[in-house]
């Protein structure tokens, strides 16, 4: 394929209000081989699920004009139950909404390293009801557990 995807089904939507954040982080992922499509907004990355775009994996940050991240990944979890979310923030993890305590996110500035090992594919064995996970535990955290929005 041309540019060296390595798989033209998967897909990294990227919602970063700040241009030159998501440009420079499109331009990353791109460069170690993942397709992405990068938005400014929640309402922005709405539109293009619906239109089509299917991504497995959405990097979201917490703090968007208009709908804000927290709020767009709950109604991701909904639309695109099988997409990784990873939120993006500069937050501590104790401003998350209870539903979204334990799904994955990572603190700016960002750790590309780590980013880039939370992209790493899911294994194979993972259960099929499971919607998220925090692919990378926090020192001193327990184990990742399945995110699901309706639970409190």
């Amino acid at each position: 394929m041309p540019g060296g995807v390595r798989d033209a089904a998967v897909l990294i939507l990227v919602v970063e209000d700040d241009a030159l954040s998501r440009k420079a982080l499109a331009c990353l992922l791109r460069f170690r081989e993942h397709q992405v499509h990068a938005v400014a907004s929640a309402e922005d990355a709405l539109q293009a699920i619906h239109n089509g775009i299917m991504p497995q994996t959405v990097l979201i940050d917490v703090d968007l004009p208009g709908m804000n991240g927290f709020e767009l990944a709950m109604l991701l979890a909904r639309l695109r139950p099988q997409a990784r979310m990873i939120l993006v923030t500069a937050a501590e993890r104790e401003r998350f909404p209870a539903t979204l305590q334990n799904l994955a996110y990572l603190r700016k500035p960002l750790d590309v390293e780590r980013l880039l090992q939370m992209l790493e594919p899911r294994p194979t064995s993972e259960p099929e009801d499971c919607t998220c996970h925090q692919q990378m535990p926090l020192e001193g955290s327990s184990p990742p557990r399945p995110f699901r929005p309706d639970a409190q």
